[in-house]
């Protein structure tokens, strides 16, 4: 399974140049290739019978085979050493014809891709249709496609164990993975690192980002597809935004932070965050998110202090790093307390969310903060995404407050399950 960003010339790559390679030494393989389309698959067999009558390719290949007459077409291209190139639709029949190399390039329109009816017809296609006619012996099936939902085709393939290639747009140490079953491992090692900055810079980056959404983006550039609705957070409780700095007389005002090991780009983010609660609502003040080390990160957490001089109580992770910033900070700072993180990260999102599914998270306005974007999607992803960096800053925050922060802060708050 492959899954990278549109634009990649995988269609060039994987359905016109494989088989006409393989066909130089191999003539008799046979070759199913499918799309959501017919006319993206006529499109690329096409393309691959105008690569096999270049002058180049039959000079040098001519004594290897040579097209068969009247069965050279536009959806079946075959040789006289009895090699197929079939080219069918998703959903189309192979007609009896049964191949060594099966191969789906796109199965499924960006436009169907929360249709659950569509998502279950490509799945039985390929796993039940398309499964009864690979022929016995070491053959092969690939799917190709940038991902566009958590259960997509590519989604249920790495259920079942397909073998994934996975190349973001945006590297990221935290997602990468093992080498492929034949030795290709992604060369880039520094996180943020673009696939290939000559034909996609960081501004047409941002315009992809811009025009795709932030889910539509992690979909298809970074193949990493937020989960229908959501995960632990869902998608219809980021619905409160404020356009003006909520009023904060009486609210407790906290400032939380996620601290990295080091401040190598292959390293966590540190993450940042300061908190109003007015009961029964939170609310999101700033943020801060950064690959910083010790020295930055000191000076992260002064300037967010800076801008709310007023805060009860800074809150940093009692890890990586944390216990050294607290030390440093501790005698210039008021109310710096080192936080235990008990349970996992996904027992403490748990415990807040309910405070989302409840309408009593207000979050600054994309407006205000443009970084809202990311920080929602984050938490739709979580756990299941690239990062968690956001999401364990704000956990610390809000079950710090629900717990009582200093001495039971807010009465009755102890009947919380947190």
């Amino acid at each position: 399974m492959i899954n990278v960003p549109p634009g990649s010339s995988k269609s060039t790559t994987v359905c016109v140049m494989w088989p006409a390679w393989e066909w130089t030494w191999n003539p008799g393989s046979q070759w199913q290739f499918g799309a959501y389309a017919d006319t993206l698959a006529v499109r690329d067999s096409l393309r691959c019978r105008g690569l096999f009558e270049t002058e180049w390719y039959r000079d040098l290949y001519s004594e290897t085979w040579k097209p068969q007459r009247g069965r050279w077409l536009a959806n079946w291209l075959q040789n006289d050493k009895g090699g197929i190139r079939q080219a069918i639709s998703v959903g189309g029949s192979p007609t009896g014809f049964h191949a060594h190399r099966q191969i789906v390039d796109d199965p499924l329109k960006p436009i169907e891709a929360h249709s659950p009816a569509a998502l279950e017809r490509c799945t039985r296609w390929w796993f039940e249709t398309m499964a009864s006619r690979v022929l016995p012996g070491q053959n092969t099936r690939t799917i190709i496609m940038q991902r566009l939902h958590d259960r997509d085709l590519a989604g249920q393939a790495a259920e079942q164990g397909y073998a994934v290639l996975s190349i973001p747009m945006r590297y990221f140490s935290a997602a990468a993975r093992a080498p492929t079953p034949i030795g290709w491992l992604d060369p880039r090692s520094s996180d943020g690192e673009l696939l290939c900055p000559s034909r996609w810079d960081e501004s047409e980056v941002e315009r992809r980002k811009k025009e795709f959404g932030p889910d539509g983006w992690a979909a298809q550039d970074q193949q990493d597809p937020v989960p229908e609705g959501g995960a632990i957070y869902k998608q219809e409780w980021f619905h409160n935004y404020y356009r003006e700095r909520p009023r904060l007389e009486g609210a407790l005002v906290v400032i939380s932070f996620d601290c990295a090991f080091k401040s190598h780009e292959t390293s966590s983010y540190v993450a940042g965050q300061a908190w109003a609660f007015k009961p029964p609502n939170f609310y999101l003040l700033a943020e801060v998110r950064e690959h910083l080390d010790f020295v930055g990160t000191i000076a992260a957490v002064k300037s967010m202090y800076a801008q709310f001089p007023d805060a009860s109580a800074v809150l940093i992770e009692d890890k990586a790093n944390g216990p050294a910033v607290i030390e440093m900070l501790k005698s210039s700072i008021p109310g710096v307390l080192a936080i235990e993180p008990d349970g996992s990260k996904e027992a403490r999102a748990y415990a807040t969310q309910p405070i989302f599914a409840s309408g009593n998270v207000w979050l600054p306005d994309a407006s205000l903060a443009p970084w809202i974007l990311d920080w929602v999607t984050e938490h739709k992803r979580f756990p299941r995404g690239i990062a968690n960096d956001r999401v364990d800053a704000q956990t610390q925050a809000i079950r710090w407050c629900l717990k009582g922060g200093f001495g039971d802060y807010y009465a009755g708050l102890e009947s919380l399950d947190v």
